[in-house]
């Protein structure tokens, strides 16, 4: 199964962004910066125990710069 994931993960990956791209076109997602490729490895994928935080902290960061931008 390992192999089978680390030799589609970027074929699965273009997929899940064409997937987002359709989803979030008609949308107001300025702070979505989305990378062409998965910078992420097998193990954090598969870890149930592991997120990004960094993609925490921007987010709340760019929804809080919105709010702000909004009430201007």
């Amino acid at each position: 199964m390992r192999n089978y994931l680390e030799s589609e993960r970027a074929s699965i990956y273009q997929d899940a962004l064409g997937f987002v791209k359709i989803k979030t076109q008609n949308s107001d997602y300025p702070f979505l910066a989305i990378p062409t490729f998965c910078i992420y490895s097998i193990e954090q994928s598969l870890d149930l125990e592991w997120y990004p935080i960094n993609l925490i902290t921007s987010t709340k960061k760019s929804k809080k710069v919105q709010k702000k931008d909004s009430s201007l």
